[in-house]
């Protein structure tokens, strides 16, 4: 049976581009009959943080407005039209799905694994009752498209997917305000990590993390807030603030007005597991839900500390044993960095507990044989 990945993004790298490119090596190594769809851009992307390996079974999508898009940016520095180039781009969309649509049928691919926004375009070029088609909806809709026009296309791919695997219990959520079928929706076991690419070091630092994209509902400029008064308690700290988005110019002017540039590094990686491994203190301050925030899964799988808001379905990863919950508040954010950093014994006990809970709920064989069965078996479900 043969099976292909269809991932389309290019917006960047997040949890999701992550997750889905290992899942990929790893069905590979068992079946050599899986297929990984992929746009030139994320490709690359991936491919340069040492996630994608030269593979025969790789499909390459190279896009066509974008590059010239690019082109027209660089040479007539027009930045003030960004917005309106982004939505010039997604025209590439509707060659990728129409290519992929081609190769599904030259090599009779019989399940066809949708995920992220840019592949649902796709979808209504799917519709044969021989392929069974899966759609990942990692997050709720209204942050996963960026239109009307998009929405009511994505519903509508989604009404016609055999299965919607569905992040979690509050995406499910999500997807059943829409009208969606109850039936079709399965939660996933959560996300996973590579136990072998993510471990601590021998030493830890005094080091404390953030990771994640600047966005409001990521809350990068709390954490800034808190960092002035851990300074005052424990000068020797530094500060980690990895990511890249619009809040990008806000975040680096705050830390220039509070005067704690010396202390606080901002940068953007794609493999944050060059810093995680050392820092003692990973912070995930999302508004709305930090399960299973991909970043998280490493920073726990590197022994940290974890401090995180108390929101949806967080307690799943964070509890007592792994870090301590706050709510969203400055002040009681510096209260838990200063109480990690002045106890480095029980913030060692919590990373080994961090550690442990992902090598044992949250490893790679878990997720592949939860994709394994998504892929194999006729899914029966009722309707609501």
């Amino acid at each position: 049976m043969k099976k292909g990945f269809v991932l389309i993004n290019n917006s960047g790298v997040g949890g999701a581009e992550r997750r889905f490119a290992i899942s990929f090596l790893y069905l590979f190594e068992q079946d050599k009959e899986v297929y990984l769809i992929i746009n030139f851009r994320l490709y690359n992307l991936l491919k340069g943080v040492g996630l994608l390996p030269d593979n025969k079974n790789i499909v390459i999508l190279k896009d066509i407005i974008g590059r010239f898009v690019d082109q027209i940016e660089e040479r007539f520095s027009l930045s003030a039209l960004s917005g309106l180039f982004f939505y010039i781009k997604k025209v590439d969309y509707i060659f990728f799905a129409f290519k992929t649509w081609l190769f599904f049928r030259k090599e009779t691919i019989s399940v066809a694994h949708l995920i992220l926004g840019g592949a649902y375009v796709g979808l209504p070029l799917f519709l044969n009752k021989e392929i069974r088609v899966v759609i990942s909806v990692v997050c709720p809709l209204k942050r996963m498209v960026g239109s009307i026009i998009g929405l009511y296309l994505y519903l509508w791919a989604l009404r016609r997917a055999d299965i919607i695997d569905a992040l979690s219990t509050g995406i499910k959520t999500d997807l059943l305000s829409y009208g969606l079928q109850n039936g079709r929706i399965v939660i996933s076991p959560g996300s996973f990590t590579d136990i072998e690419r993510y471990f601590p070091a021998h030493k830890k630092k005094d080091w404390v993390v953030y990771a994640g994209r600047f966005h409001t509902d990521k809350n990068p400029l709390l954490f800034v807030d808190a960092i002035p008064s851990v300074i005052s308690s424990f000068p020797g700290a530094r500060f980690y603030i990895l990511g890249e988005g619009y809040l990008e110019t806000d975040v680096r002017n705050r830390i220039r007005e509070l005067g704690i540039s010396t202390s606080v590094e901002v940068k953007f990686l794609s493999d944050i597991g060059e810093v995680i491994r050392f820092s003692r203190v990973f912070v995930s301050i999302q508004r709305e839900e930090n399960y299973p925030s991909q970043s998280l899964l490493e920073a726990m799988a590197c022994e940290n500390a974890i401090i995180a808001t108390d929101v949806g379905e967080t307690r799943r990863l964070v509890d007592e044993k792994t870090g301590i919950l706050i709510k969203e508040d400055a002040n009681e954010l510096a209260y838990a960095i200063i109480e990690l950093l002045n106890n480095p014994d029980r913030s060692n006990r919590m990373g080994k507990c961090a550690r442990e809970m992902v090598l044992r709920e949250h490893n790679p064989e878990v997720f592949m044989r939860y994709l394994a069965d998504l892929y194999g078996k006729k899914w029966q479900g009722t309707s609501v």
